[in-house]
């Protein structure tokens, strides 16, 4: 069984598909075991209401059922454990689209933009992972595997960290992966684009002297403006 500790190391915000592991992985804990742990279960709560809170962006219509279920769920478990202001607590996962919508005009449009982004990008990630032998350890990945979960900018973290330990003895290939990966990115309009370069630069900066010699190899439409050479 998945325990409450194993959410520890988790980013205080979280990425969205870790708050639907945190959610998918507490329903299926036995109350007797939440109510032994009920100090360590408050407070993975109250880290996810503020994660959550941040990451209101994130929610589709295809997601908010779920998240909806979860707060019905947090507050009958509230209330079976003796807990107080258990809407409080569960309030924030009630969020929809259409809240978002009305409170920022015109996002749902510009979630919209992004979100086709997004699929070109992925789909495009696939792609390269599918037809380069170099990038089949990221097809084991669980961020790989867990498809429209995960936005593309994670997908592209772990290709660039690969590219990054195949730079010296696969040059070729990594040039025409990166070469590949920049002409889509190049085309791309909304925080999508900006979201891929910031990823990967934090996958070079990972790594080492590799994610230099990378660095070297990369389109500038991968790199970020105040990074690229004058």
């Amino acid at each position: 069984m998945t325990r409450i500790e194993d959410f520890n190391e988790y980013p205080t915000i979280m990425r969205f598909y870790q708050e639907l592991d945190i959610i998918r992985a507490l329903q299926k804990m036995p109350l007797d075991y939440l109510r032994d742990n009920a100090g360590a279960f408050k407070n993975l709560i109250e880290a996810l209401s503020y994660s959550h809170g941040e990451n209101v962006g994130s929610i589709r219509r295809g997601n908010e059922e779920e998240f909806i279920h979860f707060s019905d769920w947090l507050d009958h478990t509230w209330e079976e454990l003796g807990f107080e202001n258990g809407d409080e607590t569960s309030n924030i996962f009630r969020v929809t689209i259409d809240d978002v919508a009305n409170e920022y005009p015109g996002w749902e449009e510009e979630a919209r933009k992004r979100d086709m982004e997004n699929s070109i990008l992925m789909n495009a990630l696939h792609e390269l992972c599918s037809t380069h032998q170099i990038l089949s350890e990221v097809t084991q990945s669980d961020v790989y595997k867990r498809g429209s979960e995960v936005t593309a900018e994670y997908l592209v973290a772990e290709i660039i960290v690969q590219l990054a330990n195949h730079v010296s003895d696969k040059k070729d290939d990594v040039k025409t992966i990166c070469e590949k990966l920049g002409s889509v990115v190049a085309d791309l309009r909304t925080s999508v684009a900006e979201l891929t370069r910031n990823s990967v630069s934090a996958a070079l900066d990972m790594s080492g002297d590799n994610g230099l010699t990378l660095k070297k190899l990369l389109p500038p439409g991968l790199i970020r403006a105040n990074q690229r050479p004058s």
